[in-house]
C-alpha cells in the first residue's frame, strides 16, 4: 500500500512535467524547430536507461515506484530541454508584436479539443468491453491488443498531419495534400507487408516473441487495420483544418459518429459471429474511423461553403 501511494505521488510529478513540456513544445513546433523534440526524446531515453540500470544494480527495481521514478526522470529531462529551448525562442522573438487575446478565446479552442481527445481514448475500452463476448476471449483480446499496438506503432511516424496543416496549409495547400497522401499510403503498405508476407510471422515470433497461435491470430486481425491506417491521416488532415480555423468544437460531432459506428458494428459482430474473435474489434475500429472521416469531411466542406457564401455577400 505504501509503495502504491509513493507511485501515485511520483506520477503526479510526471503530470506537472508533462504539462510544462507540452506548453513549450508548442512554441518549438510553431517555430519549426522540431529537431529539439527529437533531441529531447533521445536524451530522455538515455536518462531513463541510466536510472533503470542504477535501480537494478542497487536492487531497488522491485516495486512499482521504481518504474514511476524512471518515467518521472525521463519526463523531467524532456521538460527541462523543452523549457530551455522554449524560453530561448521567446527571448529571440521578443520584438514580435502580440495580438490581444482573451481567456474565452483560449477556452473555446482548448476544451472542445479535450473532449475530442477524450472520445478518442474511450473508443478502445468500449471495444475491449464487447470483446468479452467473443468465442475465445483470451486469444481474441490478446490478438486485438497486439495488432492495435503494432498499428499505432506504425502510425506513430505519421500522426502529426494536423501539425503540418497548422504550419504549412495556408502557404502551400497542394504540397500538404501530397504529404497527406504519402502518410496514408506508406503505413498501409507497411501493414500489408506484415499481414500478407513471410515477414509478418517472422516479426511476430522473433521480434515480439509471440507464440504461434497468438502470432497467427494477430496477423489476421492486422489485415483489418489496413483501412484504419489509410483513413487516419485524412481524419487528422481535416481535423488540422478545423484547428486552423479555430473551430475545434466542430471536431466533436465526427468523433461522436465514430463512436456510434464502432458500437453499432461491433454489437452484431460479437453476438452473431463470435468466432471472429479479435477481428471483430479491428473491423469496428476501422469502420468507425471511416465514418469519422466522412463526417469530418462533411463538416469541413459545409463550413467552406458557408464561408464562401458569406464572402460573396460581403462583396
Amino acid at each position: 500500500m505504501a509503495s502504491l501511494k509513493l507511485t501515485f505521488l511520483v506520477l503526479s510529478g510526471v503530470i506537472l512535467f508533462s504539462g510544462l513540456r507540452c506548453l513549450y513544445q508548442g512554441m518549438i513546433i510553431n517555430k519549426l524547430e522540431t529537431k529539439w523534440l527529437t533531441i529531447g526524446v533521445v536524451i530522455r531515453l538515455a536518462g531513463m536507461f541510466a536510472v533503470a540500470a542504477y535501480l537494478n544494480l542497487s536492487h531497488h527495481a522491485n516495486s512499482s515506484a521504481a518504474g514511476a521514478m524512471i518515467f518521472l526522470t525521463g519526463m523531467g529531462i524532456e521538460c527541462i530541454i523543452s523549457v530551455w529551448r522554449g524560453n530561448s525562442i521567446v527571448r529571440e522573438n521578443d520584438s514580435e508584436t502580440e495580438t490581444p487575446l482573451r481567456q474565452k478565446e483560449i477556452s473555446t479552442f482548448y476544451f472542445p479539443l479535450v473532449f475530442y481527445l477524450s472520445f478518442q481514448t474511450i473508443i478502445i475500452p468500449v471495444i475491449y468491453a464487447f470483446l468479452g463476448k467473443i468465442q475465445d476471449v483470451h486469444l481474441g483480446i490478446a490478438s486485438f491488443a497486439l495488432a492495435f499496438s503494432i498499428t499505432n506503432l506504425i502510425l506513430s511516424f505519421f500522426m502529426y498531419t494536423h501539425q503540418i496543416v497548422l504550419q504549412f496549409y495556408e502557404k502551400n495547400k497542394q504540397t500538404v495534400l501530397k504529404c497527406v497522401m504519402v502518410f496514408s499510403i506508406v503505413p498501409s503498405i507497411f501493414l500489408a507487408i506484415l499481414s500478407f508476407t513471410a515477414l509478418g510471422p517472422w516479426f511476430m515470433r522473433t521480434v515480439l516473441s509471440a507464440d504461434m497461435a497468438l502470432a497467427a491470430e494477430s496477423l489476421h486481425v492486422l489485415k483489418f487495420f489496413i483501412l484504419k491506417t489509410m483513413v487516419f491521416p485524412w481524419v487528422d488532415y481535416f481535423g488540422g483544418i478545423l484547428m486552423l480555423q479555430k473551430s475545434t468544437k466542430s471536431l466533436l460531432k465526427p468523433q461522436i459518429f465514430n463512436m456510434i459506428a464502432v458500437v453499432l458494428v461491433i454489437i452484431p459482430l460479437v453476438y452473431w459471429n463470435p468466432a471472429l474473435n479479435g477481428k471483430a474489434g479491428a473491423i469496428a475500429a476501422s469502420t468507425g474511423e471511416l465514418i469519422g472521416l466522412l463526417a469530418v469531411y462533411f463538416v469541413v466542406t459545409r463550413r467552406q461553403k458557408i464561408t464562401k457564401v458569406a464572402e460573396q455577400k460581403t462583396v
